[in-house]
């Protein structure tokens, strides 16, 4: 099995997280959003390796030659290499995908099944100007408003992205696993899928991550117009998550 592989997901899943705790392996150098048009303002895990709109022009920048350069570069790094890859960057550089599938490189698809909680947790981080937290920072207290019209839109489009790149990795039959953040969450100890997977020896603080979730004890406390959202919700496919509570998010 190769050494190599990508994290595959959508914002407000919880992939800085994994990132950071990818990256305490034996061994491993795992990076961030190297596809993000612009610096990246929260850096988890490894920092050595330039964002590709900063190597691109030193490649000539032409694609794909440019984009199969720079992962040529990044994978022939010592160590089993990873980075994070946004849904929103495979669709703006397909030849990601023709570059994975030559390569046969491994793919870790982290989903976040609570469309509700990634729309909310968005919206938080909009109000707070917060999109992390570090390790004994505090989250500045905030009421939303979320805007009702929104809403449904917001998560029924995150639910067909989610189909497709389910569909998209069945197709391609490119080896990956599928894991959830929930599951992550509610038991840590499922990282032992991700470690076998990928073949990774684990830090003995591997869980101890170098940021802090952002808690809300419950939707109602957070949310100003709770009980029009709530109604949304309960008129939708989606009532079962109104239910499910504010599970923390990073």
């Amino acid at each position: 099995m190769s050494d190599k592989f990508v994290i595959l997901t959508t914002q407000r899943s919880g992939s800085t997280w994994l990132v950071d705790v990818l990256d305490k392996c034996k061994d491993t150098s795992v990076y961030g959003e190297l596809f993000l048009p612009e610096k990246m303002r929260w850096l988890a895990g490894s920092t050595d390796y330039p964002q590709f709109f900063e190597a691109e022009e030193g490649m000539g920048g032409r694609r794909p030659f440019s984009i199969f350069t720079y992962l040529n570069n990044l994978y022939q790094k010592q160590g089993a290499i990873g980075f994070k890859l946004m849904y929103s960057n495979l669709y703006k550089y397909p030849e990601i995908l023709a570059y994975l599938l030559w390569h046969r490189i491994q793919a870790i698809h982290l989903i976040r099944k609570n469309s509700f909680n990634v729309h909310l947790s968005s919206e938080r981080a909009r109000a707070r100007g917060q999109w992390h937290i570090t390790s004994g920072e505090q989250p500045k207290p905030i009421q939303l408003y979320l805007e009702p019209t929104d809403l449904l839109p917001h998560m029924r489009r995150l639910q067909r992205k989610t189909k497709t790149i389910q569909n998209l990795l069945r197709w391609s039959r490119l080896p990956h696993l599928e894991i959830t953040y929930e599951t992550l969450l509610e038991n840590p100890a499922q990282f032992k899928q991700i470690w076998d997977f990928l073949s990774l020896t684990p830090a003995n603080n591997a869980l101890q991550s170098s940021f802090s979730k952002i808690r809300q004890a419950n939707y109602a406390a957070e949310i100003s117009n709770y009980d029009e959202v709530k109604k949304i919700l309960q008129d939708s496919e989606f009532a079962a998550l109104i239910d499910q509570g504010d599970v923390s998010s990073w």
